[in-house]
């Protein structure tokens, strides 16, 4: 199996950018009011949650597409 570098590092560069601003989105329309927690921390909280459910969601792309090359005959 060949892996090709760059396309796996954009698959994790968007994956991970598009999670980051859906994160960011959906914290952006929430009304709650945290008073624990600053407006600047929810929103970095928010980003990094989405950059890492970008990457998982990237890591499973990444492992169906191995497991297809695997059962091919």
């Amino acid at each position: 199996m060949i892996v090709h570098r760059t396309a796996l590092w954009i698959l994790l560069v968007l994956c991970s950018v598009a999670g980051g601003l859906c994160a960011l989105a959906s914290d952006l329309r929430a009304t709650r009011s945290d008073g624990a927690r600053s407006r600047i921390e929810r929103y970095v909280f928010g980003t990094l949650t989405g950059v890492g459910i970008g990457m998982s969601i990237a890591a499973l792309v990444f492992l169906a597409a191995a497991i297809i090359i695997r059962l091919e005959p």
